[in-house]
């Protein structure tokens, strides 16, 4: 009986269904189990408990009662009278004559793939001669900011003209 639940979890976890029957003994064999046939139902649904929902807040309307108000939508009218549909493959419109450039692309050149179009001009850093350079202390007050007072102004006498 272990061998045969340790046969029949492995299958069932390789996704068969499969069930022991015990197979009846008698005198000339032992007491057997097998497994059921291929598409044998086992065991029917699994029972669920179904969830409880609480539904005070809803209400339910009267039996034919409007719940939305239908409001029609007018149809537009097209006038088409004055439309004309021209046969399948007519030209709707005849193209522009465009004036062609004429460019003259015979003085052109072309290097090979790689080749350097300029030269780069290498240009010397600048030496700056430091050694006269001072520097304060991280932190230190460089230039003390001057406080102005705000000017003081008369507007007694002044007037808005009409």
């Amino acid at each position: 009986m272990d061998k045969a639940s340790h046969f029949r979890k492995a299958l069932k976890n390789a996704g068969l269904r499969v069930s022991l029957s015990k197979i009846q003994e008698t005198n000339e064999t032992k007491a057997e189990f097998t497994l059921a046939q291929p598409g044998v139902v086992l065991v029917n649904k699994a029972f669920v408990q179904p969830k409880n929902f609480d539904v005070k807040q809803f209400s339910l309307d009267e039996v034919g009662a409007t719940l939305v108000k239908y409001t029609p939508v007018e149809k537009k009218h097209f006038d088409i009278d004055d439309i004309q549909v021209d046969a399948v493959g007519s030209i709707m419109e005849d193209k522009k004559e465009v004036e062609e450039f004429e460019v003259d692309i015979s003085s052109i050149t072309m290097d090979e793939v790689g080749s350097v179009f300029a030269e780069k001009e290498n240009i010397q850093a600048p030496e700056f001669n430091l050694d006269d350079l001072d520097m304060e202390e991280v932190g230190s007050i460089i230039a003390e900011k001057e406080n102005i007072p705000e000017p003081d102004i008369d507007i007694d006498d002044i007037k808005l003209a009409d």
